[in-house]
């Protein structure tokens, strides 16, 4: 019998990202990605729920809210197009009643697990600063099945960040703990966002001090931050002490 030469497949390109995340191998996960992408393989909804997953957990939440837009661009789901383009509206939006029934009635014909839809919709209200939307959205969904997760806290936190409601972000930060749900850093960059451009910068740097204890290593995002908020009230010696200190620990591109 002539030998034959095996292909892989989405599915096998599945199973090795799948795996390479679960080994917390972020890199040979979307090495994996890409390799598939340049052999004219679309990936499909577990895939990129996978990599939503692995760009959450590093913190990556840009990253993610924009594979979770690729999902709409590479037709994982028709139906999600319209939601989207209520999200991403720079013109007056419909009042989120009206987005949750467009939501409701797109969900029944979409192979994309509900929790995906929902978040895209959140993150895409977030990012306009719609935040009280999103809140009504995720009421709304939730005695239908739809239990908020680390990603869509997340969003919230930076949505609510970006509008400098710092006490309602640390509140859904407190909401986090209760539900067992773990902050990670990109959570924490958000909070201290916040405080810095509240001009709260002592909390701020308080913040920053206890992540250690917390079990996690600030970034590049989390020093960048908190130097941009030292610059911005004058304490340019504890900036430049902070931008060493940065250099000293993170691994940053020269």
């Amino acid at each position: 019998m002539q030998d034959r030469e095996l292909t892989p497949n989405v599915v096998t390109y599945g199973s090795l990202i799948a795996g390479w995340l679960k080994e917390g191998l972020p890199e040979k996960a979307f090495k994996a990605y890409f390799e598939m992408r340049e052999k004219g393989l679309n990936p499909n909804v577990i895939i990129a729920s996978s990599i939503i997953s692995g760009l959450y957990k590093l913190g990556r939440i840009d990253d993610a809210n924009m594979l979770l837009q690729k999902i709409v661009d590479v037709n994982l789901c028709p139906e999600l197009k319209h939601i989207y383009s209520f999200s991403n509206s720079k013109t007056v939006l419909p009042d989120a009643q009206k987005i949750a029934d467009s939501i409701d009635r797109s969900v029944t014909k979409c192979v994309v697990p509900n929790n995906v839809v929902y978040n895209i919709d959140v993150a895409g209200l977030c990012k306009l600063g719609k935040i009280d939307d999103a809140r009504d959205v995720i009421n709304y969904f939730s005695p239908k099945g739809f239990t908020p997760d680390e990603f869509t806290y997340c969003t919230l936190v930076h949505g609510m960040s970006l509008v400098v409601k710092v006490n309602e972000a640390f509140n859904l930060h407190d909401e986090m703990l209760i539900k067992d749900l773990v902050p990670n850093i990109a959570v924490y960059n958000a909070l201290i966002n916040g405080l810095c451009k509240a001009g709260n910068i002592e909390r701020a740097s308080r913040l920053f001090n206890k992540l250690h204890s917390k079990g996690l290593a600030p970034n590049v995002i989390t020093y960048n931050t908190l130097i941009d908020g030292y610059y911005k009230i004058g304490k340019t010696s504890e900036a430049v002490q902070l931008l060493k200190r940065m250099t000293e620990e993170v691994n940053v591109p020269s």
